[in-house]
């Protein structure tokens, strides 16, 4: 056991949010499974199918367009094709040509021609699903202009909760038949009209990452863990935050609810904290019948105080609101 009072674990997205869909698509590159395998805890959840249309260039190279779900939830987004070039090494938007490609699913950046395109020799440099723009808004990308609401696509249903215990996220929920995954394709409806479950249900992606927190009195010592020890304790870690979830949010299709939380024998119960914490790191809402938790992204404090805490001091359990919450109550 290692000695600690306290303990904050922030869970953090290793990829943007895919749908069940586009998770057959990504995962034939390389670099994404590496992101995937980065992750040890995983959420699937479901939003109505968000579309892009009524595209439009202007005479500055600006593309406008609008996001929308079936729902009513619509916004509109301009993208600066120069300024998403400018982030990427070796491109020079200056002295190229960019060429854009894209549907209701999907755009795509290209540096080159668009004969050089058809030919195969443009490079890609930047691209958007509905996901990844919602996500890469959230997180302030340089390039994208308006889509002021786009908080409001960032919330979804939450339908399962799990962790990689004895792998990763890749190998665990992308790469294998997961049971889950296919139990929730075979038994939920679709939330917009013409669209399909596969296109609505979403993978998330997600590392648990654990700061331990100790007091020390005068005359205390402290001893650094080994290598072995702090791997040991982040999955006891992560173990604990699979629990916590669960046993706050209910999600539909997880069957075991943890009860006895935070009782545990391979949790955080009796290793030593006075109070330790679960907070989700990203901008993302999710919902189940009873419970909404929201989470924050902030480049600096990796949440600040807008994320709502997951608290859990002795036998209390409970979710304590961040400030994106109070802001929406008017607060």
């Amino acid at each position: 056991m290692l000695a600690m009072n306290g303990m904050v674990a922030s869970l953090q997205l290793t990829y943007p949010p895919v749908s069940n869909q586009e998770a057959e698509w990504v995962i034939s590159e390389q670099g994404v499974v590496d992101r995937l395998r980065n992750s040890d805890f995983y959420m699937i959840a479901m939003r109505p199918e968000a579309r892009f249309s009524e595209f439009r260039h202007d005479d500055e190279g600006l593309l406008h367009f609008k996001i929308s779900t079936g729902t009513g939830v619509s916004d509109s987004v301009t993208l600066h094709p120069s300024y998403l070039a400018s982030n990427i090494e070796g491109i020079d938007p200056e002295n190229g040509e960019i060429t854009i490609l894209g549907d209701e699913k999907v755009l795509k950046f290209y540096d080159g021609t668009a004969e050089e395109v058809d030919a195969g020799t443009a490079e890609l440099f930047e691209w958007f699903s509905t996901e990844k723009l919602i996500y890469n808004r959230s997180h302030h990308l340089p390039g994208i202009l308006g889509f002021h609401d786009w908080r409001d696509f960032a919330t979804y249903e939450l339908l399962y909760v799990g962790i990689a215990s004895k792998a990763d996220t890749y190998q665990r929920l992308f790469q294998r038949a997961h049971r889950k995954r296919q139990q929730i394709l075979s038994n939920e409806w679709p939330r917009t009209p013409g669209s399909r479950v596969t296109d609505e249900m979403y993978l998330f992606p997600l590392r648990v990452q654990p700061m331990t927190v100790r007091m020390l009195e005068p005359g205390d010592t402290f001893s650094q863990p080994s290598d072995e020890e702090w791997k040991t304790y982040c999955k006891r870690v992560t173990k604990d935050a699979e629990k916590a979830f669960v046993h706050l949010l209910d999600p539909q299709y997880n069957e075991v609810d943890f009860d006895s939380y935070p009782h545990s024998t391979d949790g955080l119960w009796e290793q030593g904290h006075e109070r330790y914490i679960f907070y989700l790191a990203e901008n993302l809402t999710f919902t189940t019948p009873t419970v909404t938790l929201h989470g924050a992204w902030d480049p600096i404090a990796s949440g600040g105080n807008d994320a709502d805490l997951i608290t859990i001091e002795g036998e209390s359990v409970h979710i304590r609101p961040g400030g994106y919450r109070q802001g929406l109550d008017g607060g």
